[in-house]
């Protein structure tokens, strides 16, 4: 039996306002939820993507959207997405496990890496200044 190439993840039909926008709502109803200090730093999270949003999108106006800014550089496009996408999935494993004070520290650490990490592809990217 051959085996079968591993699936690929093809984030081309969603935009990076569509991904941003469920991460964002997805943080909102994560705040709620798990031990009080989680949620302040949820909530620092989220600030801190909502000012990414703001600034990527003031950044990008020019030429419309991110996607039309980067239309010539579709890896570092993929990569803002994929970075977008593994926020959304880990605000879901901490929404999960909120209840559990060690296992969601841990969404949370992840999560805060995924956001930093996007914040600074971003700003190589397309040229934003801290």
């Amino acid at each position: 039996m051959a085996s079968q190439p591993p699936p690929t993840l093809d984030l081309t039909d969603m935009t990076v306002r569509d991904l941003t926008e469920d991460c964002l709502s997805t943080f909102a109803c994560c705040i709620q939820l798990g031990y009080h200090d989680h949620q302040v730093v949820l909530d620092n999270m989220l600030e801190s993507l909502h000012l990414w949003a703001q600034s990527t999108a003031e950044t990008a106006a020019a030429s419309g959207s991110l996607e039309q800014a980067l239309e010539s550089r579709p890896d570092d496009l993929q990569n803002i997405k994929f970075h977008l996408f593994m926020i959304s999935v880990e605000l879901n494993s901490y929404a999960m496990n909120s209840t559990n004070y060690e296992t969601a520290k841990k969404y949370i650490l992840t999560i805060g890496r995924y956001i930093e990490s996007l914040d600074m592809m971003t700003r190589a990217v397309i040229g934003q200044r801290p």
